[in-house]
């Protein structure tokens, strides 16, 4: 059974393209602004959060071909203590 109002819809993609195209000017400014408003958001209501680690160690070679693990141990009681 068919409606009674059967009406064809036809979409020209090239008209629907052109209007679109005259409209560009307003979808830039939507997206600037979007951006705007993100950057501002974040910026006053979010809390950076920030973190950070980085061990040196100190290394006394007992020869200069290898690393030994007695030069690492050597190394690391060397570190530990100094404002950990």
């Amino acid at each position: 059974m068919e409606p009674k109002n059967s009406e064809e819809l036809e979409i020209d993609i090239r008209e629907l393209f052109f209007v679109l195209l005259d409209k560009v000017w307003i979808i830039v400014i939507v997206g600037v602004l979007a951006a705007i408003c993100a950057g501002l958001i974040s910026k006053v209501f979010l809390t950076p959060v920030y973190t950070s680690k980085t061990s040196v160690y100190v290394i006394s070679r007992q020869t200069e071909d290898k690393t030994t693990l007695s030069d690492l141990q050597t190394g690391t009681q060397l570190t530990n203590g100094t404002g950990h």
